[in-house]
Parts: structure tokens; C-alpha cells; sequence
């Protein structure tokens, strides 16, 4: 399994896990959308907050996944007359009252301010769910919003409107650094540790294809086998690197213990499980956080965005032989994460993937 490219098409739809924020290119005519190098159709509708299928027929297109990079598309609506949004008389200084009819992208465009800065600046990770009412915050705005003054060629009105349900304004911090993902985001599992010659290949693959996040095994025990604390840094920083350049984002899995970490290995003696947790939890969230501390953000190595904390604890093949127990489990976990967020409170993490199964015995425990 390790020497063959295994791509396994995931919707990464936890925490993480669309496509990264895209924003109306500024070259592009009014009512217009080029498509850019990972875009797919539909994080595009979602990203103008446009029905798929609208955008599809307003654009002739059979097969979704046939658009390519500096393709122009039309945006459904924008050769209607819209109505200019009005700021309600109860607007405070910098605010917008979302009106019936309004789209976050028509707002954004009579405002003049890029449609991801608006999203950003209020917590939308839906476009298409703003509500009448709602009162969002003009992003760089000390005073008084203006009326904006529009033309049909100028604002886009997509099939997604704003409904009459008034509700209390929430707002929502991000601290700074902090990847919010889009729900949801697409990537692929590949393996590129030790293939320098196929890394090139396959995450050009993997970009062509639309995705713009990869899952790679960085394995415990090639990094720190030679002993605690003593870390070879050289293959991992090839492949972070690599992916940094391609603009992917990665997923590291951080599993397969080193032989030092367990008295059933001491004295050399061959590994009695091939994957088994560390007799001290320590010794793992120690190398998590080394790791996270290495690819942290603004790291000269590159970054990681995530990591994900072992792989199929459900099984026992996964977890040394033993009879898979989620408590012994959660206690792993809880000791990587906090590991992990003391070397970048940025990283985002994620628990193991667990294996479908349908048994329950000493073998395998239902996920």
C-alpha cells in the first residue's frame, strides 16, 4: 500500500474538510466569474451564492466537471435590473441591513469590498443563507455606509435571495492565523513520502483534478526512529515543501511508533505490532509536538494546516494487538492536542479515521 499512489476521494467534511475562498476576479466584466486554477461549479455557485443549476444553464454546461482555468462565466441574473441595496434607517455607522432580494455577492459589489473580506468580516461560511434583516458589518468601515447607485451591468441577482426572517446578529471571531474551512473542501490520500521522482506527478494530478488538500503519512518512526529526541527531518520537509509550492494543503497522519517507544521492541528486538500506541502517551504527544512546532505557521520549512492523531484505533491491528478501547483512545488524543496547540495554536486538529466494520469483538469495534 505504501509504494502505490492510492487516491481515495474524500469530502473532508469535519472541522476541515469546498474549496478555498475565492473572490470575483477583479479583471472580470461586471456580471462575470473567470475560473481559476482549482475552482470547481459548484464552489463557484456556493462562492456568488447562485443555484448549480442556474449557473449551469445560464452557461450551457452539460458536464460539471468540464470547466477549465480562465473560462468566463456568466452569473445567472446579472443581465436583470437590481435594485440597489438600502441601508436601513436603524443602520449604525459601518453596518448594511440585508434587504428582501439582496445576495451577499450584490452587496459586496454595490459596496465596492471583496466578497470573501465581507464573508469573513461576518462569519458567513454560507453565502446563500444570509436573511432580510440581518445586519452585517462593513469590513474596513468607520462611518456610515453609503448608498451605492447601481446598473444592470453592474449587479449580479442570483436565484439564491435573502428571505423576510429576522433574527439576533451574532458575532463571530476568528483568531487570527486560523483556517475556517468552507464546507465542503475536497482532497485527496496520497502517498509521497519516499517518491520524490512521482511527487511532482501526482500532486499536479491532484490539482488538475480540482482538490486542493492531500493526507500523507508522516510515519512516527521515520522521523524519530533512531531514538527520543533525535529527529530526521529531511523527507518530510521534501514533501511539505513540494505541496507548499503546489498550493495544497496537508493533512498529516502521525502514526506507526518507533521501536523505543515500546518495551516489547527493546534490545533491538523486532516489533511485536507493526502499529501500536507508545507505552508512555507523552512520548507520542512529544513528537506531535515537535512536528507541529517544525511546520507551524510562518515556519521557514512550510506549514501544515492539519494533522490527524493515529488512524483506525477501532481496529486491532491499529492499536497493538489489543482489543480497541475508545477510552485509551481519547487519552492519546488529548494528550496530541494539547501538544499540538502549544506549538501553533493555528493547527487544526483532527481525530483518526476509523474503519467501517461489521463486527464487534476483540478484532474491530463498530465506528
Amino acid at each position: 500500500m505504501k509504494n502505490r499512489l492510492i487516491v481515495l476521494i474524500t469530502a473532508l467534511a469535519i472541522l476541515l474538510l469546498g474549496v478555498p475562498s475565492f473572490s470575483v476576479p477583479v479583471s472580470a466584466a461586471p456580471g462575470s466569474y473567470v475560473i481559476k486554477q482549482g475552482d470547481t461549479l459548484y464552489s463557484i455557485a456556493r462562492t456568488l451564492g447562485v443555484q448549480l443549476q442556474a449557473l449551469r444553464d445560464s452557461n450551457g454546461i452539460a458536464d460539471p466537471s468540464k470547466i477549465r482555468a480562465g473560462q468566463v462565466l456568466t452569473v445567472p441574473g446579472s443581465g436583470q435590473v437590481a435594485q440597489a441595496p438600502v441601508q436601513a434607517s436603524s443602520a449604525a455607522p459601518g453596518s448594511y441591513v440585508v434587504r428582501q432580494g439582496d445576495t451577499l455577492y450584490s452587496i459586496a459589489r454595490s459596496l465596492g469590498v471583496q466578497l470573501q473580506v465581507l464573508r469573513d468580516s461576518n462569519g458567513i461560511a454560507d453565502p446563500s443563507k444570509i436573511r432580510a434583516g440581518q445586519v452585517l458589518t462593513v469590513p474596513g468601515s468607520g462611518q456610515a455606509t453609503p448608498v451605492a447607485t447601481t446598473t444592470a451591468a453592474q449587479v449580479a441577482t442570483p436565484a439564491a435571495t435573502a428571505t423576510v426572517a429576522p433574527a439576533a446578529v451574532q458575532s463571530v471571531i476568528t483568531p487570527p492565523g486560523i483556517y475556517r474551512a468552507k464546507s465542503p473542501e475536497y482532497g485527496m490520500n496520497i502517498f509521497i513520502m519516499g517518491s520524490p521522482a512521482t511527487t511532482g506527478r501526482d500532486l499536479g494530478k491532484l490539482t488538475a483534478a480540482g482538490f486542493t488538500w492531500q493526507k500523507t503519512l508522516f510515519q512516527w518512526r521515520q522521523i524519530e526512529g533512531a531514538g527520543k529526541g533525535q529527529f530526521n527531518w529531511a523527507e518530510s520537509d521534501r514533501v511539505v515543501a513540494a505541496s507548499n509550492a503546489a498550493g495544497v494543503k496537508i493533512i498529516a497522519r502521525l502514526d506507526f511508533q518507533p521501536n523505543w517507544s515500546r518495551a516489547d521492541c527493546a534490545n533491538g528486538q523486532p516489533a511485536t505490532y507493526n502499529q501500536a500506541p507508545p507505552d508512555n502517551y507523552n512520548d507520542y504527544a512529544d513528537f506531535v509536538n515537535a512536528f507541529v512546532n517544525r511546520y507551524k505557521t510562518g515556519s521557514p520549512y512550510g506549514r501544515v494546516q492539519a494533522i490527524e492523531i493515529w488512524n483506525e484505533p477501532n481496529l486491532a491491528r491499529e492499536w497493538g494487538g489489543q482489543t480497541p478501547n475508545a477510552g485509551q483512545y481519547v487519552q492519546l488524543l488529548k494528550v496530541a492536542y494539547a501538544a499540538a496547540k502549544r506549538a501553533d495554536p493555528n493547527v487544526t486538529v483532527i481525530t483518526a479515521g476509523l474503519s467501517p466494520t461489521e463486527t464487534w469483538n476483540s478484532d474491530a469495534t463498530p465506528d
